[in-house]
């Protein structure tokens, strides 16, 4: 089945009237009705569908009632397309309705009013497949965006379930935002597949269900800026909370604030990070909380910044997995008033498979208000780990404690930013600090 693309402009778009559809006269008014648990839905006039197809590339949005599915595949007309009576949908209607408004495919206004439609519990409410581009800017007082699909184990493999991205027209990053303090941004759960694209996500959030609440799913989020607004006291338990779930993130920028975790686990999966900057600006807690519980971690290529706390924590105690592994490679984590990196727990894997392990290799660690790295309590009994090839400068404590200092790390002389006071972290060419940094010795994780 091929799939639809929803598209909401919120300057230009309306809640009523289509403004670009396929079919020569999409829209007829408030004509359309439906019954709970059935998937007809009937004209009282014969209407020109012409152009449209059953094939589900194309989609009709229906005013039905609040807390119902808005938005539903086409998979035939009866009638005929230039004489349609009705449509059949691909999932049940959650209510009766008469006398509403609909519209095949065209331009959607208000994101958040099809709140009703995104947040359905049936698995058929979405399917798989659908693509939503945004222009503008969406705000509502509760979560801007809930999907539940309990999708969690049907269609694991193939193209994900659902995807939203910036419109290719859109001249500024569309904005989803949220109107009160206690609420979650975005809040999905039990999807196999989550792709959110050149999105911002803004919200002065004081609960602790976080911006992004993720139970049982995957979610990969690429250009994408996660900001919090707020001035009072943040999140306790993570601006990013993962349960049971896979998180991705591709060349974000996360501003968490005042939340005193940036990323919080729960017997996850996996964590992505990679190219992605943590703008902590010096309140709040660690910069990324990463439990136990998570088999495979690997953070990548990223900028670590002013975390109250420690730049990253790991807590191994509870992973024994013999097929477990943690990368924590070419980072910069600077100016954090903890470690750079903390490790805790105990681990027992007695794997010597070199792919599988613990390793810190080619970071920079500089300005921390403990040590560079801290591995001081933890025990990690598995021989594939490797600490090494890091650069460390100016950390108050010193380098590194509870782990034997790498043959190939570089203590520099000198500081290796070009102005980190105006959060400019790029290497400076300074002798002893960015020059050195630059021409330092690279590991390559085996297996990698």
């Amino acid at each position: 089945m091929a799939y639809p693309l929803v598209k909401y402009n919120s300057a230009t778009g309306s809640d009523t009237v289509p403004s670009d559809g396929d079919a020569n006269s999409v829209d007829s008014g408030a004509t359309a009705s439906g019954s709970a648990s059935g998937t007809t839905i009937t004209f009282s006039t014969s209407v020109d569908c012409s152009g449209c197809a059953d094939d589900g590339s194309d989609y009709i949005w229906c005013e039905t009632t609040a807390g119902g599915i808005h938005l539903f595949r086409i998979t035939a007309f009866t009638g005929g397309l230039s004489t349609c009576t009705a449509i059949t949908v691909d999932a049940a209607i959650t209510a009766n309705f008469s006398g509403a408004y609909w519209h095949i495919n065209g331009t959607r206004q208000s994101l958040i009013a099809e709140q009703s439609a995104l947040q359905s519990t049936d698995a058929a409410a979405w399917g798989r497949g659908w693509t939503v581009e945004l222009d503008g800017s969406f705000s509502g007082g509760n979560f801007g965006l809930f999907l539940c699909n309990n999708e969690s184990t049907a269609g694991a493999q193939g193209d994900p379930h659902f995807v939203m991205r910036a419109s290719a027209s859109a001249s500024t990053m569309p904005t989803i935002s949220v109107t009160t303090t206690y609420t979650r941004i975005i809040r999905i759960q039990d999807w196999v597949s989550i792709h959110i694209e050149g999105i911002r996500l803004e919200a002065a959030i004081t609960n602790a269900n976080g911006a992004v609440d993720l139970g049982v799913g995957a979610i990969t989020m690429t250009g994408c800026e996660i900001v919090h607004t707020g001035s009072g006291i943040g999140l306790t338990r993570g601006f990013l909370y993962i349960n049971n779930g896979v998180l991705r993130l591709f060349d974000c920028y996360v501003q968490p604030k005042q939340c005193e975790e940036v990323i919080r686990t729960n017997n996850t999966q996996m964590i992505i990070v990679d190219n992605c900057h943590f703008d902590c600006e010096g309140v709040g807690g660690a910069s990324m909380v990463i439990e136990g519980a998570v088999n495979n971690c690997v953070v990548t290529n990223s900028l670590i910044t002013e975390a109250a706390g420690d730049g990253i924590t790991i807590d191994v105690g509870t992973v024994v997995s013999q097929t477990a592994y943690w990368f924590i490679k070419n980072n910069t984590i600077a100016d954090c008033g903890g470690a750079g990196v903390h490790v805790v727990g105990t681990n027992t894997s007695t794997s010597t498979q070199p792919k599988f392990g613990f390793y810190i290799v080619n970071n920079l660690l500089a300005g921390n208000g403990t040590y560079g790295l801290d591995l001081a309590n933890t025990s990690i009994t598995n021989t594939a780990n490797d600490v090494d090839y890091n650069a460390f400068y100016n950390n108050t404590s010193g380098a590194i404690d509870g782990h034997p200092a790498g043959a190939n790390d570089i203590t520099l002389t000198a500081d290796p930013f070009t102005d980190a006071a105006n959060d400019d972290y790029s290497l400076n060419n300074t002798a002893g600090g960015g020059a050195l940094v630059r021409d330092g010795a690279r590991h390559e994780i085996p297996g990698t």
